[in-house]
Formats: structure tokens, sequence, C-alpha cells
């Protein structure tokens, strides 16, 4: 029996998306009979809790405890100026701590394969340090890129032309060493394009496109939701002022309450706390903020609302992994764009309960439009049909025949 080892950042007991799929990837692994492990962070808060199971898999713990607060914040804000030039390796210490724990998985286990998720970038440091002193097979799983980045930059820096070009040239720097000691490179389709660059030509026999594992057709909630005359509408994810932000949405809910009941739940993370508060107290709590749940708790809101809302991101082609988990719900959803070039276009246009707002188009026209979406009735067939293999790229057997056919060596 053949055995993996992941190095990964928040996957157990609180994932966050990437933890999610790292969890669908191994449930598929298990199912073909292979054994797994998993190197993470520390979301238990408890310190001197090393190493634990779950699902029949070893789990060591890399403690990433912070302390919080304006003081904490600005001391990371200076951190990351005086550690500019060490970017994006920018913590040392977490490094060290997680190099050492990983060593202590390999004193444990011989492992066939080593498979580091990105995000962490701590993940691909240690395990490109690692692989060399061990015989087994190298993973690079990128579910997120380091240098297709689009607007995002440095934490806690100010987005200028400047910096962006600085961490550009550093992320690329990286990403190029990084891939030099891979065996198998896992890339993501929506950054397909950016990886037909030639300066990626000599890692071309390595890398392979698949999609986020997230789609699953047998969670649809078939059953009509229970509730009044009322719509309720949900979105869960983070918000950003700059790249998603939540204003022409909350505009138009409002807009829609003097046509119809309805309301809108959001939970998330992010800088639109105070705004959203604001647009709760116009909308006389129509909108309501909450704070963002875990995973668990999160597809029973979905599964208990009438209609998903999500937000495209601006400038960037990293697709939100959410739309997945909103379509295997089979439910409505509605997406606000501010680009042509959306990253979940392609995804949602398959998607028969699906309507697309486009932002740049005045407030007026889209209403229609949407009170029309909202009070048509839901075909839940429509939802089964075809499905799978549509979204075949993102059912997480793709992505483990990849890893399978390497180990095996038919790849």
């Amino acid at each position: 029996m053949k055995k993996i080892l992941f190095l990964a950042g928040e996957y157990y007991p609180y994932p966050f998306a990437n933890g999610v799929c790292i969890k669908n990837v191994i449930n598929e692994l298990k199912r073909k009979n292979y054994e797994v492990d998993v190197v993470c962070f520390n979301t238990t808060n408890n310190k001197e809790l090393h190493l634990d199971t779950y699902n029949g898999s070893k789990i060591y713990y890399v403690n990433n405890f912070k302390n919080k607060g304006i003081l904490e914040d600005f001391r990371q804000r200076i951190k990351n100026i005086l550690l500019a030039p060490m970017f994006p390796a920018t913590d040392v210490k977490l490094i060290n701590k997680y190099y050492g724990v990983v060593k202590k998985a390999l004193c444990a286990n011989k492992y066939d394969m080593i498979i580091a998720v990105y995000n962490p970038i701590e993940a691909l440091i240690v395990g490109k340090l690692v692989v060399k002193k061990v015989q087994c097979k190298y993973c690079l799983y990128m579910l997120d890129t380091l240098t297709n980045t689009g607007q995002i930059t440095i934490r806690g820096l100010k987005t200028n032309k400047l910096v962006k070009k600085y961490t550009d040239r550093k992320n690329l720097s990286c990403e190029l060493k990084l891939f030099e000691c891979a065996d198998l490179i896992i890339l993501m389709n929506s950054h397909l394009q950016h990886y037909k660059q030639k300066i990626y030509d000599k890692f071309r026999s390595k890398i392979v496109f698949s999609d986020l594992p997230l789609f699953d057709p047998t969670n649809f909630c078939m059953r009509p939701t229970k509730r009044d005359t009322k719509i309720n509408m949900v979105y869960c994810g983070v918000l950003s002022e700059e790249y998603r932000n939540p204003r022409y949405l909350c505009e138009a809910v409002i807009k829609c309450k003097e046509y119809i009941a309805c309301s809108l739940d959001v939970y998330c993370r992010g800088n639109c706390g105070k705004m959203l508060e604001q647009y709760s107290e116009k909308s006389n709590s129509v909108i309501q903020k909450h704070e963002y749940v875990e995973y668990s708790k999160m597809k029973d809101i979905l599964n208990n609302s009438d209609v998903l809302i999500s937000i495209g991101n601006y400038n960037s082609d990293m697709v939100p992994s959410k739309i997945f988990e909103y379509m295997s719900t089979g439910k409505k959803i509605i997406h606000f764009i501010r680009s042509k070039n959306d990253s979940c276009l392609s995804y949602l246009y398959k998607y028969p309960a699906s309507l697309i707002i486009n932002e740049e188009v005045t407030l007026e026209k889209n209403i229609q439009n949407i009170l029309d979406f909202l009070n048509k009735p839901l075909n839940k067939n429509d939802n089964t049909i075809g499905l799978k293999d549509l979204f075949k790229f993102n059912m997480p057997e793709y992505t483990v025949k990849i890893i399978d056919d390497v180990l095996n060596n038919l790849r």
C-alpha cells in the first residue's frame, strides 16, 4: 500500500478553502487504498497537541499561534517591510518550525510521495528542503498561484506599481526554483494562459492542469426550502473593498426590497464590516452581517437558503472556491461581476440556475432581471443532468488520477 504525505496550511479541525480541497482529494486517495498523513498548522487552540488522528490519517501539527490586536498588526507591518528582501519567505521562524515537524513525520514513516500544497508558502519551501534528503516523488499542488496574482501584493504594504513590480519579480524567482525540484506540478485551469509563457517551457513535462476538487453533485439539496414568502439570499466568503466589493450587491437588495419580500445574510471576513453595518441600518436589517463560519456550519446555511450570492474577484484569474460549493447545492446563484473576463463565468455558464449581473450596467437595468430570476421556480431536474461530466475537472477523482498515474509510472 502506497503512502503519501501532504504539507498543508489550515486542514483540521478548521479548514479554509484549500483545506477542504485537500480533504476531498485525501478521501478519494483512501478509496483507492492509499495511506495519507498530513502536516498542517495547529488550529485547535491547544499548544500541547502535536500529533492527532483524523479519518485514519496522522495529523502532525505545526504551532503557529499569533497574538491579536492593534500592536501585533503594527508589528506585522514593520516585519513585512524589514523582511521584504526575503519575500515571499518572510517568516523564518515558522519555516523552521514547519521543517522540524516534517522531519518527525519522515523519521516515523516512509512515503512514496510528498505533496506540498500552496498556500501556504512554508509548505513549498520546506518541501523543497526535505525532498533532497528522501527517496520519493515530489508534487507541487498549486491551488493558488505565486505569479498570476492580479492586484494581490504583500500584506500590510499599500499596493502600488513599485511594490507590485518588486513582489512579482520575487514571486517569479521563487516559483521557478520551486518548480525545478518537483516531479509533478498540478496547476489550476484558471491560470492556464499564464503558464503557457515560454519561461515555463522547461517544466512542461511536469505540468498538469486540474481544477478545484469541490464539485459534489451528491450534495444537491433536492428538498424544497422551508420558508414563508420571503426570499432568503446568502453570501459566504471573504469580502474586500479593493477586489470583492459588496456595495453594488447591497444597493440591489435594497432596491429589490421595494418589490418583493427578501433578505440578505452575509457571512464574511475581510475589510467590509463597517460598510455592511451601514447597509444593515440603511435597509432596516434586511441586510444582516454575520461572522465568518466554519465549513461544517456553512453547508447547513447554504442548504437552508433560497438564493446564493457570489461576487467575482476584480482583476484576478483566481476562482473563488465557494462557487463549486454553491453549485453543489443545486440552488439558484446570482453572481456579480465587474469585468467580462471574470474567472467564474466559464463555470457558471454551464450551470442552469445562475444569473450574471454586470456591475458596469446601471442598477435600474439590472433590477428587473434579478426580480424575474428570484420569482422564477427552480427546476431541480435541470441541475442534475450531465453536470458530473461538465465539471469533471472539479471532481476529486480527476486530481487523484493524476497523482495515481505518476506514482504508478503511467505518466
